[in-house]
Order: C-alpha cells, then structure tokens, then sequence
C-alpha cells in the first residue's frame, strides 16, 4: 500500500510561559491513519509526552536533544478517527518560554511499530543537515528541521531528488517578536523513498540560526493479498464454480471445479 500524505491538521504556538501547548484540528483524521507531531522548543525543554481527545497514544519516534532548540518527532499509529476541532495537546516537563508545533496525517503506513531508521544532526550555520541510511523501498522519509529563530527568517527548502522523489513542503510554524534568539520555527518536509538510497535533508536558512536537523523513515503497510472472487457461470440447473488457489509462482490459478446442482 503506498504511503500518502493526506493534509495538515493544525498547528501551534506561543511564547507565553506554560507546560502545555495545544493544536486545535482544522481537519479532521480517518481512523487506521498515521499522525506526526513535530514540536520544538526553547531552552532545550523536553516534551513529556503527546496527547489527543480520542485517546490515540503517542510515542516518540526521534529525540534530538540537547541545546536549544529542541526537535522532538511523536508518532501515533493506527489511529481512531479524530474529529475537527480537536485537540492535541504537546506537554513539556518544565515551563517553556517559546514553543510550536504541528500535525500531519499520512495514509499507508504500517499500523504497527513502523519507524525503520532515522539520523539526526545540529549547529549554528544556514546549512542543516542530517541522514537517515539505509531506508527501504516505499519508506516515508519525514524531515525536521528547528531553528532559533522568528518565522520570519527566510527558509529555502531541499531541492534533493535522490531515489527519485523530492521534498515536499509541509505547514511552516513559529513565534516572532522580542528578539530573533528568543523564538523558534518548525520547519517540515516529505518524500516517499523510491529505492534504498540513503536520504538527508539539506534546506538553507536565510540567516545563520542555531538549529537541529532529524530525518526518520517510516515502512509502507504491506499490500493487500487479494484473493481472485470465484466464478460462477450459471447455466439451467447448475452453477459451475472454480475454488483457487496459489501455485509455486505466487500467483491464483483455479485448482478445481464444482457443479452445484440448481445454482
């Protein structure tokens, strides 16, 4: 099953000093689909954990910690279906003074334990960058970068078309105001891994910022192992139906016939 981005669902911010920050949904979430929560932070604060108003749970897919800023990636598998205008709320372990935060929902992801392998990397330039190698065929590669900066800094996104896909560009979100170091952005992307080539993201900041970068992959849910429905040929007084099955090649091939007296 392909994976596929399917829409942002809201995003966050505040430089007013609290333990939570809260995403109220403009769109709402299928059940069975994936969601990733980006969240950073100043002060390298560490978020505690991730909720939402339907119970989903939350698990950290990639920690990049350390110096500011924070870069955290949640995951929730296989959702139940969340509603528009709900919430999902990010929890720090200690006040914060600037945060942000979003949400995006993909379609096709493996419902169980899906990351493969991520990479991260931080440093004050305009240059971020980090890898994740090696990934799978069909992998979502998923890429982060914060920044201690305003929104309004100028961000150029990676132009990279390794394995033959290219960055898209999801909802950019941050604080601005009260001096450039007192603010952090969220910058996010995406593509789908055609082969197994290692991944990194490399966009460029218009002003050299502190910043951490992070790429995880995420498998594809297998396809769908579909059965061929039986054919029946009515005729008269009988129906004639064919019972498959797979032969040494993998493929389904009727392997005997059945004539039902009256259909």
């Amino acid at each position: 099953m392909a994976i596929a981005f399917v829409h942002n669902l809201g995003t966050a911010q505040t430089k007013v000093g609290a333990l939570t920050l809260v995403i109220t949904t403009s769109a709402a979430a299928s059940a069975g689909n994936t969601i990733i929560v980006r969240a950073v932070g100043v002060d390298a604060i560490p978020n505690a954990s991730v909720t939402d108003t339907a119970g989903n749970t939350y698990v950290l897919d990639t920690d990049n910690s350390g110096a500011n800023p924070r870069n955290d990636i949640w995951r929730a598998d296989n959702v139940a279906a969340l509603a528009s205008g709900s919430s999902i709320t990010v929890t720090y372990s200690t006040t914060f003074s600037a945060a942000a935060a979003a949400a995006d929902e993909f379609s096709g992801v493996t419902a169980t334990s899906p990351k493969d392998v991520s990479g991260v990397g931080s440093g004050s330039s305009t240059t971020p960058s980090a890898t994740a190698d090696p990934v799978a065929t069909n992998d979502l590669i998923f890429g982060h970068v914060s920044v201690n900066g305003p929104t309004g800094d100028t961000y150029t996104e990676d132009t990279d078309s390794t394995g033959g896909d290219t960055w898209h560009t999801l909802t950019r979100i941050g604080t601005s105001g009260a001096g450039a170091t007192s603010n952090v952005t969220s910058n996010g992307a995406y593509k789908i891994a055609t082969d197994g080539s290692a991944q990194t993201y490399n966009p460029t900041l218009g002003t050299s910022r502190a910043w951490r970068d992070t790429v995880t992959s995420e498998t594809a849910a297998a396809a769908a192992d579909a059965r061929p429905a039986p054919i029946r040929v009515a005729s008269q007084a009988v129906t004639r139906a064919a019972v498959w099955c797979k032969d040494h090649s993998g493929l389904w091939v009727p392997k005997r016939r059945l004539w039902v007296p009256g259909g």
